[in-house]
């Protein structure tokens, strides 16, 4: 399993071009044969909007062929006044199921005092 981090930042004011990079995403990679999942994240910075994509795919060259495919290699950024930043690809060597916090919020209830 690979997963591939994008980052691009959007102007903080241009959120015309924030929907127009989420639905490009949504729409380009749901299609993608051999994607997992892709998620987006965003956070707010001086000027600008981090957005972040991880897309996660079943082996590298699943993804090599999506990113090699010109229609979908990449949202245009440049004329938006966004800026790219590098993706990072990362090969997944292991993967540990976390489990959901308690009713009260605890998320290691196994580990209170006193529980068997």
């Amino acid at each position: 399993m690979i997963l591939r981090l994008s980052y691009v930042f959007v102007p903080r004011l241009s959120e015309v071009s924030l929907e127009e990079l989420r639905a490009w995403t949504v729409n380009n990679y749901t299609a993608a044969p051999g994607l997992y999942s892709v998620l987006l994240f965003q956070r707010q910075l001086a000027g600008y909007v981090e957005v972040v994509t991880l897309s996660i795919w079943q082996a590298e060259e699943a993804m090599t062929r999506f990113f090699s495919d010109k229609q979908h290699s990449e949202w245009n950024h440049s004329e938006k006044g966004a800026i790219r930043k590098e993706s990072q690809s990362y090969e997944l060597v292991v993967a540990v199921r976390g489990s959901l916090p308690d009713a009260d919020g605890d998320p290691y209830p196994d580990l209170r005092e006193g529980a068997d």
